[in-house]
């Protein structure tokens, strides 16, 4: 189903026991790399390591920007992916997807979500810690993860912020730097001036949007062709852990709005309470209710 113009064949000079095809899908114009093994697989082994090298799409005469090891198991024709050395490691793209989805996706929202409804903690006090604490613990963790991925780029001599997923984060990662400095260098909350009022004016407008912009760069980032093709297993698992943060923070945005409803109600209904008075010889109660205006007197 193929023109033959998009596919490149190449055979072993030597001993034609292998063929190579560059095929190229014209619906996508993205190119594929197939081998054809003609020698038989006594003394082989039922699975064999090959080491190729990769480059950007096309068959254009380019410098391979990395090395793949892939082990192929010949009888069934299965091939899976070993390791990854070159532009980008392995390790390091899985750690920084990691610690991003968690920073940008958990910790960040829920501090978010802490402030907001910080009126139905008990003691006051208690949201300030918690949010205090998800937000650096999230700076620190994406912190971490942007600096493993600048890293592994740079030991791949690979061209830095081509994308929209490393623009984004380029510009979320400065973001939020500057929200930090601003909830470092916050004035008293009492009296509350003119400073406190710009100070929490950028501060909130400015971490409401960082949150924004870096929870939609996980999902960016993950559906990168990169991610997509060498990654996919690992992709499709960061993607439902995503989804299941997801559904965490939205229980426990419910949860928060619950006790708001509750105590806008409880306000708006007030429970009577029975007062003692003393008056002279006789002691009783006074009772009144919103239904009620009069007053009913128990006298000993």
């Amino acid at each position: 189903g193929r023109s033959l113009d998009s596919i490149v064949s190449i055979k072993d000079p030597k001993y034609n026991t292998i063929q190579y095809f560059q095929i190229r899908d014209p619906s996508t114009n993205v190119w594929h790399t197939d081998l054809i093994f003609n020698r038989s697989l006594e003394g082989i082994g039922y699975i064999v390591d090959i080491i190729v090298a990769y480059g950007p799409n096309g068959n254009l005469w380019e410098v391979h920007k990395g090395q793949a090891v892939f082990k192929v198991k010949l009888l069934d024709g299965v091939a899976y992916m070993d390791g990854i050395e070159g532009d980008l490691k392995e390790s390091s793209v899985k750690a920084h997807a990691i610690l991003m989805t968690f920073s940008w996706g958990f910790l960040m929202p829920l501090g978010i979500l802490v402030s907001i409804y910080r009126a139905q903690f008990a003691k006051r006090t208690r949201w300030f810690y918690l949010h205090r604490f998800s937000q650096t613990l999230g700076v620190l963790l994406s912190t971490i993860g942007f600096a493993l991925i600048v890293i592994a780029k740079n030991g791949g001599k690979e061209t830095h912020w081509n994308g929209n997923h490393s623009i984004i984060g380029l510009a979320v990662m400065i973001i939020a730097g500057i929200v930090t400095v601003f909830a470092v260098s916050r004035p008293a909350a009492e009296p509350e001036g003119l400073c406190r009022a710009v100070w929490k004016f950028f501060h909130t407008k400015f971490g409401y949007g960082v949150q924004i912009l870096g929870f939609a760069n996980i999902f960016i980032g993950l559906k990168q062709a990169y991610m997509q093709e060498y990654f996919q297993d690992f992709t499709g698992r960061i993607q439902s852990a995503a989804c299941v943060q997801i559904v965490i923070i939205g229980a426990f945005f419910l949860f928060f709005k619950c006790l708001e409803l509750k105590v806008i109600a409880d306000s708006e209904n007030p429970v009577s309470v029975p007062t003692m008075i003393n008056s002279g010889d006789d002691d009783y109660f006074s009772v009144s209710s919103n239904e009620n205006s009069g007053e009913i007197f128990f006298h000993h």
